[in-house]
């Protein structure tokens, strides 16, 4: 994380006069540990589907036909539990991209939905927690930004090295704040009379 890359953020508004274009600072993918409340899931609901179907098989309600009417209604719910349940978290673990600049934090989302964007110097504080079972995958966690515009704060989740990722913030938003400082300082110079 805290290396530059001199290329320009495509998505990046076009700067006014005097004012610079973001520079990509770190992009973030979620980690795969937040798959594993997804496999515990699986597991729970095949094992239910499992229990099931065989209860159903040695008790047969109501005969044969009922004992295969009740089978496919509990086929039909077990796929639509995959296919809107585990599908859909899936695709919100897969598609989060958190990119930091030099300006933003922004966070996009590919299929889903819109993102939003948080100026450096709209930061307020930026803190992170981690669970016991994030703690021995590394010190993933979850990082929390509060902002002066909003009651509560943005979450990410599943941030690699949250530690780290957290102080590069705090120094990304004190050198914005240095920058946006000189810059004000630069435009309300005393004149000079001229003699």
């Amino acid at each position: 994380m805290g290396v530059s890359v001199s290329a320009s953020m495509p998505w990046a508004r076009t700067p006014k006069s005097g004012m610079r274009s973001d520079k990509r600072v770190a992009e973030l993918r979620r980690h795969e540990l937040g798959l594993l409340g997804l496999g515990v899931r699986l597991v729970i609901a095949a094992g239910l589907f499992g229990a099931s179907w065989a209860a159903l098989q040695t008790w047969q309600p109501g005969g044969e036909l009922m004992t295969s009417v009740i089978g496919w209604a509990l086929v039909a719910c077990f796929a639509l539990y995959l296919l809107l349940g585990l599908c859909s978290r899936f695709l919100s673990w897969a598609n989060a991209r958190t990119v930091i600049t030099d300006q933003r934090v922004v966070v996009r989302y590919r299929l889903r939905k819109s993102g939003w964007e948080i100026p450096l110097l709209s930061i307020a504080d930026v803190t992170y927690s981690r669970g016991p079972i994030q703690r021995l995958f590394g010190g993933v966690g979850t990082l929390r930004i509060q902002t002066t515009f909003a009651p509560n704060p943005a979450v990410i989740d599943d941030v690699m090295d949250v530690v780290s990722v957290r102080d590069e913030l705090l120094q990304l938003r004190s050198r914005a704040w240095a920058l946006h400082a000189s810059q004000i300082a630069g435009q309300y110079a005393p004149m000079r009379e001229a003699s």
